[in-house]
């Protein structure tokens, strides 16, 4: 099975990675992540674009997104793609209903499709298990579970808000872990590889819980015997 996914940017391919392949155990999988400006890469005409399309600007670019992600699936035969967008304190139910909207506005029936939107980024995701967060430290200092992380938010330019992106770089640099941005998609992919499943369903049961119910849908069912 390979399945093709929109992410929003480089620090997040490796955490969606990982946490399809931990709820998918049982799938031989191949996950092609492509970011935002990997795709942008890819000439989209106009012509493209359905007619019938509310020309707003976040939708039309979400629009172009999920038809060049389907371009790259659809050359691979692939009948697999989910779109990433961190939810950035909107209205959890509008926002997922959006992006099914819109690919149900590009992609035929028979494609499968996942929204992935974590409440309210991807660093929500990632503060869940504290344990995967202190396995990064030598042992010697450990940092405190955060709190409920669905509900960490706060102004991102503040750091020391709430804001679930200061909330984790605090953590990291309690425990001496190098935060630079070029550290960050290693640092992320290894808390996510590290992140047991049942405890990120539990602390964050409103968007992680409905991925995890969502993608058990790529599951090929069993040809009746």
């Amino acid at each position: 099975m390979k399945i093709f996914v929109c992410c929003e940017g480089q620090t997040d391919v490796g955490p969606i990675t990982s946490l399809i392949e931990k709820c998918l155990p049982s799938c031989k999988l191949e996950i092609d992540c492509k970011t935002h400006a990997e795709l942008r890469k890819t000439t989209l005409l106009k012509s493209e674009i359905p007619r019938g399309v509310i020309k707003e600007g976040k939708r039309l670019k979400r629009i172009a997104y999920i038809r060049r992600l389907w371009t790259e699936a659809n050359k691979a035969k692939s009948e697999y793609v989910g779109l990433h967008q961190d939810l950035d304190h909107q209205d959890f139910n509008k926002v997922y209903q959006d992006i099914h909207n819109d690919f149900d506005t590009v992609l035929p029936p028979p494609i499968k499709r996942i929204a992935i939107v974590p409440k309210e980024t991807i660093e929500s995701w990632l503060l869940a298990d504290v344990k995967a967060i202190n396995s990064l430290g030598d042992g010697s200092i450990f940092v405190d579970q955060s709190p409920n992380p669905e509900d960490l938010w706060g102004d991102e330019k503040d750091g020391n808000s709430k804001h679930p992106k200061n909330y984790l770089i605090r953590d990291l640099e309690k425990l001496n872990i190098e935060n630079n941005l070029e550290a960050y998609p290693a640092i992320y992919a290894q808390i996510a590889k590290k992140t047991n499943i049942d405890v990120l369903k539990r602390r964050c049961p409103k968007s992680f819980g409905q991925f995890h119910t969502d993608i058990q849908s790529f599951i090929p069912k069993e040809s009746p015997t």
